[in-house]
């Protein structure tokens, strides 16, 4: 636990979080809402009203439409006087009960993008540097931990970016002692897996309590809290009529989701069968409930898919005619104008906005060699305005390091003194981490490349904050490469030293056919000293020392065999700024090399040699992204041996010839395409994303003279768990064509 006292003090989000101001009503006048209990409160005709309980159950993507029947509610002025829920019914509850009203709720909706804030962990641009090189270099999306024997996470997502949200709209309520106290009193239900019992949330946490109700299983963790294992409530509890009753509700209306399920609809996705599992699970006990409700609401939302919050608008109007169908049924219980202003005036009082000038910030779950780094990360908060926005920023990129899968954080008081109270998980299922390595990649069947493997990460072997990471591959590529990163005092500087043993397997061309297969062993090492600009950017100074054996093993020796000792010397800058691993669509990628060879089995004199490659992304409209890249290299009017020569060939790298087919001491490449989504990017998929491609290529690998080698390449290219794809084929001169396929790293 660490303790920052007044004297420091950065900034985030993504546009998504800012348009969580609109959701919780922080910018947002409300245009509806409840009173607390609504006792002597008059209706139309003058007479004491009874108390008015809403109840929303869950049901993924359709709990959207609760929002279309809280605006039926308000237009027609009929009062919540408490709301209950289950799931995504008990977030929107949440949300409604902390001040925000359907308008408010409506217009964040349209902006928000769900695949990030539903897409795990930290986003690519706030990771850490070395996790940047993980997600390039291992490119599968998830990882496997070690602590335990191998063992997944507990959810596709850990919580993070809906964790934050949360903590923003319930930050002002921190520290109340009854949700009872909110402007419209709220209850949720969850269940405890230890014990099996259903939970039901009256008070607490309001973060940890939204955050429990919606812990769908296998998507989301489950939220630990104490001796807890806290999961969606609907798996007992769907809709929660009963609790509305405990609350002392007289009349109960109440939406039900799962009243309307399609039994037509394929179930060919994991998510949609879970989703149809659990639904018919839970019909027993949702059976039971509705027979409490006065109104039972029902809306269709057979028509959805169980992710697809990107149809918002058309869930809030599924939503806001079910209501309208049982007008006669509702408008039973409107009030006139004079007790509708009287009940939005009750809900206003009670209502607390974000505010914060923080004169301590207390940390609690850090691993004992991150304390500082997180006091750092954070203390230049402290003494000024608390924006959410940066804090978001910071503590996403705490989560980015690797170690963490949550950050979190809710207002605490010491006496007259008001802080920031901040909580990070650690990954319960490691470090030690390992990420599946998948590279195929062939222009012909005959030529396919495959290797296969994982990447070994282990911390603090070497003192604070090092890292062991180690590279196990089978296959055209059969090695074991390792590296130990040691932070040095001064911030930012690092030693690595490294080590190999391995061979690889290269196809060698003539006239434009395989005709053997040449086969490099090598085992030696080095060692690095560089340093770390902050996420973004490395540079790296060291030398190469190692025995390789080279020989053709199959087909014609069109090279001759060498065995020796090889030493290199090299500076290398990186900088990376992209938003993505596998298929930028923003930002620019950029790195340069320079390095001389001063031992070599088969070259007579030093070589000197040095490579360039920049990539860059951005969006041409709703849909479209311009991508391209121009790469080159030389070896300074010298001739590189075999095994420094520059390959060009294969897929994304001319693809209408072979794999490596052109070799030379120098090279140029270019390449310039247009990527068309195949989905809006606010579409969540359980199976990644996907775009239509095409691209011009020219380039060649040359001794003295070069003659551009130029084709047009179109596909398929996606970002999948295993990391990207691409399947297509390229149309060259000289009537070459051909079909080729990459899986792992493509651009």
């Amino acid at each position: 636990m660490g303790h920052l006292g007044a004297g420091g003090g950065r900034r985030l989000a993504g546009r998504w979080l800012v348009t969580v101001l609109l959701v919780v009503g922080f910018v947002v006048q409300p245009t509806a809402a409840s009173t607390a209990g609504g006792d002597g409160e008059e209706g139309g005709k003058g007479q004491a009203r009874p108390k008015i309980g809403l109840v929303l159950s869950g049901g993924g993507a359709g709990g959207l439409a609760h929002v279309g029947v809280l605006r039926w509610l308000e237009e027609h002025r009929v009062p919540v006087d408490v709301i209950v829920g289950t799931s995504m019914g008990g977030l929107v509850a949440g949300i409604y009960a902390s001040g925000a009203d359907s308008a408010a709720m409506a217009d964040f909706l349209e902006t928000i993008s769900w695949p990030e804030v539903l897409g795990g962990g930290a986003p690519y641009a706030l990771k850490s540097f070395r996790r940047k090189e993980d997600a390039r270099q291992a490119p599968a999306t998830f990882e496997l931990g070690l602590r335990n024997g191998f063992s997944l996470p507990p959810g596709i997502d850990a919580g993070h970016h809906v964790g934050l949200v949360l903590d923003r709209i319930a930050f002002p309520y921190s520290g109340i002692d009854s949700f009872d106290r909110l402007p419209t009193p709220f209850a949720c239900v969850a269940v405890d897996l230890r014990s099996g019992a259903e939970i039901v949330f009256r008070s607490g946490s309001l973060a940890e309590a939204l955050r429990a109700t919606m812990s769908y299983p296998g998507w989301f963790a489950p939220v630990r809290s104490g001796d807890r294992v806290l999961i969606d409530g609907g798996a007992l509890n769907n809709l929660p009529t009963d609790v509305a009753l405990q609350m002392g509700a007289d009349v109960v209306i109440a939406v039900d989701l799962g009243m309307k399920v399609s039994q037509e609809t394929p179930f060919d996705s994991v998510l949609g069968v879970m989703n149809r599992t659990l639904t018919l699970m839970m019909r027993v006990n949702s059976d039971r409930n509705a027979a409490l409700a006065d109104v039972l609401i029902a809306p269709d939302v057979s028509g959805f898919g169980f992710v697809e919050f990107d149809r918002s608008d058309e869930l809030v109007a599924v939503g806001y005619e079910a209501a309208a169908v049982l007008e006669e049924r509702l408008v039973r219980y409107v009030v006139d104008d004079t007790a509708w202003r009287r009940h939005l005036a009750a809900r206003a009082e009670r209502r607390k906005f974000f505010h914060s000038v923080p004169q301590f910030i207390e940390i609690e779950g850090t691993i004992d060699p991150d304390g500082r780094a997180v006091d750092a990360a954070l203390e230049h908060h402290l003494s000024q305005e608390l924006d959410p926005d940066h804090l978001d920023d910071d503590l996403t990129r705490v989560a980015g390091w690797g170690r963490y899968d949550v950050a979190g954080y809710e207002q605490r008081f010491h006496g007259e003194a008001t802080g920031v109270g901040i909580d990070v998980h650690a990954k319960t299922y490691g470090p030690p981490f390992v990420r599946p390595i998948l590279d195929l990649r062939g222009s012909r069947f005959g030529e396919a490349l495959i290797a296969f493997g994982g990447r070994f990460t282990f911390y603090d072997v070497a003192g604070v904050n090092s890292e062991w990471r180690t590279d196990v591959t089978y296959g055209q590529r059969t090695e074991v490469t390792t590296e130990l990163f040691v932070p040095l005092e001064h911030e930012g500087l690092f030693v690595a030293p490294r080590a190999i043993v391995g061979q690889q397997t290269q196809f060698l061309y003539e006239a434009g056919e395989a005709v053997a297969q040449y086969e490099v062993e090598r085992l030696g090492g080095g060692a690095d000293i560089g340093y770390l600009f902050g996420p973004r950017s490395q540079l790296r100074f060291g030398f190469d020392l190692e025995y390789q054996r080279a020989a053709v093993k199959v087909g014609d020796p069109l090279l001759d065999a060498a065995e020796g000792m090889a030493g290199s010397v090299r500076a290398e800058w990186l900088f990376d700024g992209t938003n993505s691993p596998l298929i930028p669509t923003r930002g620019v990628r950029f790195g340069t090399e320079v390095s001389w060879v001063f031992e070599n089995p088969e070259a007579t004199a030093d070589v000197y040699q040095a490579d360039l490659s920049v990539l860059a992304a951005g969006p041409l409209g709703a849909r479209f992204t311009m991508l391209g890249s121009v790469a080159g290299g030389t070896s300074f009017n010298t001739t590189a041996p075999p095994l420094r020569q520059f390959l060009l060939g294969g897929p994304l790298r001319l693809g209408a010839l072979g794999s490596d087919e052109l070799r030379g001491s120098n090279f140029f490449f270019g390449r310039v395409g247009v990527l068309w989504a195949l989905a809006d990017e606010n579409r969540l998929s359980f199976f990644g994303k996907f775009w239509l491609a095409a691209f011009y290529e020219v380039g060649d690998a040359f001794e003295d003279k070069t003659r551009p080698f130029h084709d047009v390449t179109f596909g398929l290219a996606g970002e999948t768990i295993m990391g990207a794809v691409f399947v297509g084929g390229a149309i060259g001169e000289n009537r070459n064509a051909g079909f080729f396929f990459a899986v792992g790293r493509v651009f």
